[in-house]
This record gives structure tokens, sequence and C-alpha cells, in this order.
């Protein structure tokens, strides 16, 4: 979309205008609106030679001026017409040669005028036919005139639309050639702006594809530790089944061990009742002859029995 803005800026006394257009609200295009100013123009039409004047003789030739003025506050032109007798000789053939011309003087009020001396067109064939008496000739009743009158006023009117033309054209080919411009800046700007925004999604694909690969490790991390734990948790299950199976198992063993080293010693013992009997007694030791006899030793015989020093009652004495 485009927004158009007319900004005036005075420097040095002097107003420029300008146009703005914008591409957006970030970008616009500020061009100056050049104004040329009016300029003078001089249209020579047709001339009378000084020689031709002489050759024909002396004659009055009748000049016609016809002003034209148009004012930018009015804009209907008005014209009169003015008739000027004017005597040639062959002394001052200078005066009576005359010349007619286009001028246009803007002033200050930006009038335009338009100025025509019809006196220099008398030809020689005028000339002749007049001193013969075919035809006498006068401003007003010749067509011809008329014609070139009305044609060069209708030629100083389109003059304006021409020029309006021409610079409406070059006003339309230089907004075509900002438009082309403008429309290349837009594209350009839109390319990179669509670059821009692929950049930024293929960067966030790559992020949401790099999540996504994310999730899944962990994911897989996490399944791998829960396997590694529920395997880890099955061995200690093991290990303390086994634990506690050697526990039992030792506890047993050595239950079983001293059962057996009970019973060993409670055969022993018996065993040793019954052949305790029939085993001999043992030799007394550092008894001289006596030692060396078969029979019991003096020692295990109390020839003289005991006899208590006092006399006490079967009663208890208390301590």
């Amino acid at each position: 979309m485009h927004r158009y803005s007319d900004n005036r800026n005075s420097v040095h006394g002097t107003a420029k205008r300008f146009v703005r257009r914008y591409v957006n609200p970030a970008i616009y295009i500020e061009e100056e609106i050049i104004e040329k100013p009016p300029r003078r123009i001089i249209s020579r039409i047709s001339e009378c030679s000084d020689e031709e004047l002489e050759n024909n003789g002396s004659r009055r030739s009748s000049c016609t001026t016809i002003i034209v003025s148009k004012s930018n506050e009015s804009p209907a032109s008005s014209a009169y017409f003015s008739n000027e007798q004017s005597s040639s000789s062959s002394d001052n053939p200078k005066s009576a040669s005359s010349t007619c011309k286009l001028d246009v003087q803007p002033n200050k009020v930006v009038m335009n005028e338009l100025k025509l001396e019809l006196g220099s067109l008398v030809t020689d064939a005028t000339n002749a036919l007049d001193t013969v008496g075919i035809i006498s000739w006068t401003p007003g009743n010749n067509n011809s005139v008329q014609n070139w009158i009305e044609k060069k006023e209708n030629n100083r009117k389109q003059k304006p639309n021409k020029i309006a033309q021409i610079m409406s054209k070059q006003r339309e080919e230089k907004r075509k050639k900002c438009a082309d411009q403008e429309r290349e800046n837009f594209k350009n700007w839109l390319a990179r702006k669509n670059k821009v925004q692929e950049i930024k999604r293929m960067e966030k694909i790559s992020e949401i594809e790099e999540e996504k690969l994310e999730a899944v490790r962990k994911e897989k991390k996490k399944i791998e530790n829960v396997n590694n734990f529920n395997e880890w948790l099955k061995k200690k299950k093991l290990e303390e089944i086994e634990k506690k199976l050697t526990q039992n198992f030792t506890v047993l063993t050595s239950y079983q061990a001293k059962l057996k080293r009970i019973e060993e010693s409670e055969q022993a013992y018996k065993e040793w009742l019954e052949h305790v009997k029939l085993r001999p007694k043992p030799v007394p030791m550092n008894q001289g002859l006596k030692s060396l006899s078969l029979l019991k030793s003096v020692t295990y015989i109390n020839p003289i029995p005991w006899k208590p020093n006092m006399e006490f009652d079967n009663k208890r004495i208390p301590c």
C-alpha cells in the first residue's frame, strides 16, 4: 500500500516541495518537485524586406495589430484590433517595412500577451492585384488571415495543454519509475524478510527435531536405567537369597557338627565307662621297690581311720 504526503520546507527564502511515498510504515521514498520558471517566447512569423517595398513603389500599407491578453485571475481572454496607417516612400524605405511577430511577456501578475503585426503579410501578388484594381485588401474581410489568427490562437491555447501533457507524461513516467523502484525495493525487502523467516523456520524445525531426539535419548536412557536397576535389584535379591542360604547352611552344618561331636563324646564316654574297669591301676611312682610291685599303692590305703579330736552332736553347727 502506498501513502502520499507533501512536505514544504523554506530554505533561504525559497520554497521547496517534496513528495513522500510510503512502501510500508518503515520504508518510504522522498523526491523533490522542481518547478521551472516561466520563459519569454518570441516567435517571428514573417518579415518584409526593404528591397521588395522599394521595387513595388511607394504605396500605403495597412498594419493591423492584434493583442490578446490572458490573466491567471480571469480565465476568459480579451482581444482588440487597432489599424495603423503608415506611408512609405522611396526616400525612407525603412518606414514602410513592418514585421509580424508573437511576443509573450509574463509580468508580475502572470499576464500572457499575444501581439500580432500583420503589415508584413503584403506580398508581390497582393500589390499587383491592388494596383490593377482587382482586389482591395483589408484585414477585416480576409478569411485566410482570420484563419491564421484563429489557428495561432488555438495553438497558443493548446500550447499550455501540450506543456501540461508533456509534464503530466513526465510525471507519469517518473511516477511509474518510482513505482517500479518501490516495487523492486518491496520485492527485495520481501525476499530478505522471507529469507529471514525461512532461516528462522529452519532453525525452529531443527530445534524441534533436536528436542525430539533429546526426548528420545532421554526416554531410552530412562528405560536403560530402569532395566539396569531391575537387573541390579534382581542380582541383589539373588545375592541376599544366596547369602541367607549360605548362612543357613553354615548354621545347619555347624549344628550338625556339634551334634556329631556330642554323639561322639557320649559314645566315647560310654566306651570309657565300659573299659575303665578292665584297665590297670596306675603304678605309684617314687616308692622304691613298691613302685615295681603290682599291688595297690600304700598311698591309696588309710590304715588308721580318722578320729575327730572333739565330740559333737549330730546337730548342725551354725557357722
